[in-house]
């Protein structure tokens, strides 16, 4: 149901059977509960609801992926799914209540975003964006195994007392 409506002059909107209709009123609409999508046009001749893909992903930062007969509404960002869709007679209709049960609530990515970045320091993750879900809290020793180990010294190499004349009289090699 279309909130915060106003009414607009008629608006011709093309239908996927290729024919138009008109719009009367323009306003915002959320689904699920969750997702607001901003200058939606009400079609009182409409029987069901039509999504624009290219506004859901401009406006919202989501990616849909389509296949032959589902779809897949995903986050931009983090891939995070947000909800799918089958196909029946051409169009994909949206699974109701998928948007709700897929919803993730507020999630640290800081390892995720630490380890695609290739292992920096806080100090850099705190620059990062935070939508992008980076807490980057100093104060918690949470350092991956990667960073240990690139960390840790090594003893050198004893001499060596082999010494060769020609090449390939001494040959190292793991077995």
């Amino acid at each position: 149901m279309i909130q915060e409506a106003e009414q607009v002059s008629l608006t011709a909107t093309g239908l996927p059977n290729e024919m138009q209709t008109f719009a009367s009123k323009e306003g915002s609409v959320l689904l699920d509960n969750h997702i607001r999508l901003n200058n939606v046009l009400f079609i009182p001749s409409l029987k069901c609801n039509l999504v624009s893909v290219a506004k859901l992903c401009k406006e919202l930062n989501y990616c849909v992926t389509f296949f032959d007969d589902f779809c897949v509404l995903q986050d931009r960002t983090l891939r995070i799914l947000i909800t799918a869709g089958e196909q029946r007679g051409g169009v994909y209709y949206l699974k109701a209540g998928s948007l709700e049960k897929n919803q993730v609530n507020v999630v640290n990515f800081t390892n995720l975003w630490h380890k695609r970045l290739g292992h920096p320091s806080h100090g850099v993750l705190s620059l990062l964006p935070t939508d992008l879900g980076v807490i980057s809290d100093e104060t918690k020793d949470d350092v991956s195994e990667t960073c240990y180990r690139a960390k840790q010294t090594r003893n050198r190499f004893p001499v060596s007392s082999n010494k060769v004349k020609c090449v390939f009289e001494l040959i190292h090699c793991d077995i």
